[in-house]
């Protein structure tokens, strides 16, 4: 989970006039330990653009599907007040289980809505089926389906879903994850933040759905991309997302 603040500056130009230009300075402030934490708003910022990634889920067993991506929520303008703390919570990412795989954590910002934002939540990716239960679950981003002689289907988004505001300054990110090929089971991929997760094919599983890009977050997640879905397995286990 990752917060930018913006602020003004002034510069002086070559022959000495003052000029009052702004220009937007970002200072990033990234949360990336799991667990509760808070941050406390710089004085003079009553802005800030906010990127909240929860965690992935866990891929399946055994002709698994791959996790789901955590889901996005992402405001570019939230509202904040100065010297006011603010609550979060980071979302862990899951492990692949041998039985049941397991969902990715939810991320939060302002849990107890502090100052005159509301909460905001991002929901943790759903896990990948495995091919003893053929269960997938729904979350941020879906979990894809088991491998199996019925198939399955992947998992849905529950970001999209969950009543996290979407407009405005606020986009939220999560897709559905892919079906298990039937016959010789391979896998489907995990939803991803930007594409739904890959179907199983004849001859491989199926590819996680691919991660978001954020550029004034470069230096986290995968240079700027997050949310990216597990790839599913041709025969052993699901990845996670």
């Amino acid at each position: 989970t990752a917060y930018t603040s913006t602020g003004s500056g002034h510069t002086i130009t070559a022959n000495g006039d003052v000029a009052n230009t702004r220009e937007q300075l970002y200072t990033v402030e990234s949360f990336t330990s799991t667990g509760s934490t808070t941050w406390t708003c710089p004085t003079g910022v009553t802005e800030a653009e906010i990127l909240i990634v929860a965690g992935g889920g866990g891929g399946g067993y055994n002709h698994g599907g791959g996790g789901g991506g955590g889901g996005i929520v992402w405001d570019t303008t939230y509202t904040v007040v100065p010297a006011t703390v603010y609550d979060l919570t980071i979302g862990d990412g899951a492990l692949q289980s041998t039985t049941v795989s397991t969902y990715g954590g939810d991320s939060t910002f302002n849990d107890n809505a502090e100052g005159s934002g509301s909460k905001l939540t991002a929901k943790g990716g759903g896990s990948g089926g495995a091919a003893s239960n053929q269960t997938t679950a729904d979350g941020g981003s879906g979990g894809g389906a088991a491998g199996h002689v019925t198939g399955g289907s992947g998992g849905s988004s529950t970001q999209q879903s969950s009543g996290t505001p979407t407009g405005g300054t606020i986009t939220s990110y999560g897709n559905a994850g892919g079906d298990g090929y039937t016959s010789v089971g391979r896998g489907g991929g995990g939803g991803g933040a930007s594409a739904a997760g890959q179907n199983g094919g004849a001859s491989s599983g199926g590819n996680g759905g691919a991660g978001q890009l954020f550029s004034n977050f470069t230096d986290y997640g995968a240079s700027g991309y997050f949310g990216g879905g597990g790839g599913g397995s041709g025969s052993g286990n699901g990845t996670a997302g």
